[in-house]
């Protein structure tokens, strides 16, 4: 009498994973790539993935799930992200995988003020002034003086104009200036420092006339 089983099927290997794009070092607002897993044995049963700013896959807390050659977006956050794989196939082989860097920068340039005048005189010429940094680097800084906008001039991450107010006796005569500083990056975030009134004082217009008795 003789008997036979039926087919041992075994599957010893880990799913394989493919980054589509693995990192990319410019920044950006946002980073996107394509991830394929391969089992040729089992096959997929789970396939997850998360986002985190360092590599360790002990330290992510929460995975979730997602389809197999679909495009996983991050959108938010600052500086490195790196993309999380965990894939596992039919017989319950366990793969992780992790991805190079994606910068990111969703943050408006900061900055601090040198001189923001707030009071001036008639002919005085009125320096503004301040600092910015940015996450990937700032890109221009834009000061509008009453409605008129101009490039500011930049030094060493500083960045000024100057403001010159019409004298008592030119004929134009202004009480107060309005100014604000808009600043943006390189990847299109844009901060604006608001409007900033500076008041003038009209000084008196010196008469240098006087009588003379002969």
């Amino acid at each position: 009498n003789y008997s036979t089983s039926g087919v041992f099927r075994l599957d010893n290997g880990l799913p394989v994973i493919h980054f589509g794009t693995d990192g990319n070092a410019t920044y950006a607002q946002s980073h996107s790539t394509d991830v394929t897993v391969v089992d040729p044995l089992s096959g997929i049963q789970e396939l997850s993935y998360a986002w985190a700013q360092n590599t360790n896959a002990g330290s992510v807390s929460q995975w979730t799930a997602f389809d197999n050659g679909s495009p996983l977006t991050k959108n938010s956050g600052d500086g490195n992200w790196y993309l999380h794989i965990r894939a596992v196939d039919n017989a319950g082989n366990t793969n992780y995988s992790v991805s190079s860097n994606f910068r990111l920068d969703n943050t408006v340039p900061a900055y601090t003020w040198i001189q923001k005048p707030l009071n001036a005189d008639t002919g005085d010429s009125v320096v503004i002034e301040l600092n910015a940094t940015d996450v990937s680097s700032v890109s221009e800084c834009i000061i509008t003086v009453d409605g008129e906008e101009h490039q500011m001039n930049t030094s060493s991450g500083g960045y000024s104009w100057t403001v010159d107010i019409p004298a008592s006796d030119s004929g134009t005569l202004v009480s107060k200036v309005i100014y604000s500083c808009t600043l943006s990056d390189l990847v299109g975030n844009v901060g604006s420092t608001g409007n900033v009134r500076m008041n003038v004082s009209i000084l008196p217009i010196a008469d240098f006339t006087a009588d003379a008795t002969r």
